[in-house]
């Protein structure tokens, strides 16, 4: 009898355990689930292959090739890699404040979303796209208004997002004015002011 009781205690410690890691695992897992939901763009940065940034600033169109990024509008030109690398993460990073409203027939209006201020379009290497706008309405405190693609929420979300969608080119572009190899070339640099010869240095 003792041995039967000592086995039917083990089963229910054991059962207790399993119960205890599969809730624990389940609770895990929603939160993933859930911080993956509240953000907007849902690529991990290093997916990105194009974006496409239409605002205050007009527009602005990025694309990855060979492991590089370059500027294809408003111009056509090689891309600041850095800049590049730390404007993906903060746009792959964003999350959420909360969710305004969800339901079918939101007034898109009523949070400046008709008509958004600004959106930003991004695709990945796999063919996925997404986009996110930002509404000309803002909340008390500064917040912002988005909706993400085509659905039927609005969220409201970090004033960052002014920043996101105001970068001019000049800092998107490549600074250097000399590139890859051509640096290799320079053989002297000489600097004139007014017609005069200010210095030159020279590489012996």
């Amino acid at each position: 009898m003792k041995f039967r009781w000592t086995w039917v205690l083990t089963a229910a410690i054991a059962a207790l355990v399993a119960f205890t890691i599969y809730d624990y695992r389940r609770g895990q897992q929603a939160d993933e689930t859930k911080a993956e939901n509240a953000k907007l763009i849902r690529f991990p940065a290093d997916a990105l292959v194009k974006i496409r940034i239409e605002g205050p600033e007009g527009v602005r169109a990025l694309e990855k090739k060979d492991g590089q990024w370059w500027l294809t509008e408003p111009l056509q030109d090689l891309a600041d890699q850095q800049a590049l690398q730390t404007f993906t993460a903060a746009l792959t990073s964003e999350n959420s404040l909360a969710t305004v409203v969800e339901e079918e027939g939101i007034d898109f209006a009523a949070f400046g979303l008709d008509q958004p201020r600004s959106t930003v379009s991004v695709e990945s290497a796999e063919g996925k796209k997404s986009d996110v706008k930002i509404g000309t309405v803002k909340a008390y405190d500064g917040s912002l208004y988005a909706r993400v693609a085509d659905e039927n929420k609005v969220y409201l979300v970090n004033s960052a997002w002014d920043i996101h969608t105001s970068k001019p080119v000049r800092e998107l572009r490549d600074k250097h004015l000399f590139r890859g190899d051509q640096a290799m070339l320079v053989k002297s640099v000489r600097v004139e002011r007014a017609g005069q010869l200010a210095y030159e240095l020279v590489i012996e």
